[in-house]
């Protein structure tokens, strides 16, 4: 995913991040990640300037890409797993995972395998030979305060706060996570929380994030051709993508 550039500040610990939203919606066989997801190769670097002082913000909002008249919608339930690092949502009734939260204690969160609704396919890749740093469905941004949080899913830079299911059961299921972002010391410089909320209607996923960081001491947030919102769909050489 290449978002365009982003850039911005905080100078004040404690002021919080504008909140930022994006929806996916996943269908049977196809993906649309609103937020500038697409299938590519390499990444390409980019220069990084100095920011303008605003507060990060963006917003997105997107209808159906179908509409019938009338949706079925599917009642579906999170659980945490057993070891407490990653959650999974089913079906009502279903055994088969539909989506994985990985919430490991020492590497940042993500989302994988995202399984297609009808079983025939899984969305998302985890750390491939060739872009090892991307990890199925995941936040990261390029820069923040020189460092670099998209390229670095380790526990040097990410420390877990939190993991908790939010609305464990219905047509619409939620859940959380709360991250700390590292500095060289080790020492907070962000704390990110990541509000995640799911539903099923007609055969389609709905995946709804709202992303909000608090600084925990000034931070520049610096200008980069891509981060914040990533999704690493399956690709080997010689297939195409655009």
């Amino acid at each position: 995913m290449h978002p365009g550039k982003m850039n911005g500040s905080l100078h004040h610990p404690g002021n919080k991040v504008k909140h930022i939203t994006w929806m996916v919606s996943l269908f049977t066989g196809l993906a649309f990640l609103v937020g500038f997801a697409f299938l590519h190769g390499p990444e390409k670097s980019g220069a990084m300037e100095d920011p303008p002082s605003s507060a990060v913000q963006h917003s997105t909002d997107i209808a159906s890409l179908t509409q019938p008249s009338e949706r079925l919608a599917t009642d579906l339930v999170v659980r945490k797993d057993a070891d407490g690092s990653s959650l999974s949502v089913f079906r009502v009734g279903g055994e088969d995972t539909l989506v994985t939260v990985q919430a490991k204690p020492d590497h940042r969160p993500f989302l994988h395998p995202i399984n297609a609704p009808d079983g025939q396919g899984v969305f998302t890749q985890y750390s491939p030979g060739h872009h090892p740093h991307q990890t199925g469905l995941y936040w990261g941004f390029t820069r923040v305060n020189g460092r670099d949080y998209f390229h670095h899913p380790e526990g040097d830079y990410w420390r877990r706060v939190s993991v908790d299911v939010l609305t464990e059961q219905g047509d619409q299921v939620s859940w959380s996570t709360v991250y700390d972002l590292l500095d060289e010391e080790g020492e907070t410089v962000l704390t990110e929380t990541q509000v995640w909320s799911m539903r099923e209607e007609d055969g389609q996923y709905f995946l709804d994030l709202e992303w909000s960081g608090e600084a925990k001491t000034d931070v520049t947030i610096g200008e980069f051709n891509y981060g914040g919102l990533f999704l690493r769909m399956p690709w080997t050489r010689g297939i195409e993508g655009s």
